[in-house]
């Protein structure tokens, strides 16, 4: 599983560039089209914002096998140390848990809002709205390593 989980941690990096890229490149022609050939290109807005949204969405799954999400330790660190693994455990369970209501719901989504185009570009809308259950199904594979290896007892898993 740390095999599969530092593979797929790679290829969502490779994606993660290549999401940013994208978004700077077609956010600097949005600007240059704009203010120097003032004729705006309305395809590179709706671009920029699919981007941005995998770019999140990914960029989330990837904090969640890292453990880089902001967390609240007050409540760890004022138990005794025996005990400060228990808020790490509800904290993974609740990550696992909500994934699967984000997947859920965003391929509920997905299926309900088939056959719709862009705006402004002849692709489906789902491009973007396939974010939410691909990250989410992402994150519940994540949070569930963790939760296996921090049962395990190898190492601390960061919530």
């Amino acid at each position: 599983m740390k095999m599969a989980s530092a593979l797929l941690a790679k290829g969502i990096s490779f994606f993660l560039f290549v999401f940013m890229s994208i978004l700077i490149i077609v956010t600097f022609l949005q600007v240059f089209f704009r203010f120097v050939v003032h004729f705006p290109a309305v395809w590179t807005e709706e671009v920029a914002r699919m981007s941005f949204a995998w770019l999140i969405f990914l960029g989330s799954a990837v904090a969640v096998r890292e453990g880089t999400h902001l967390t609240l330790d007050m409540l760890a660190a004022a138990l005794p140390p025996r005990l400060r693994s228990i808020p790490r455990y509800w904290v993974l369970f609740l990550v696992l848990a909500l994934s699967g209501v984000v997947s859920y719901a965003g391929a509920s989504y997905c299926v309900r809002s088939a056959g719709k185009t862009a705006v402004t570009l002849p692709i489906p809308s789902n491009c973007v709205y396939l974010a939410v259950p691909v990250s989410g199904t992402i994150m519940i594979f994540f949070a569930l390593e963790k939760l296996i290896s921090f049962r395990a007892g190898k190492g601390e898993a960061e919530a």
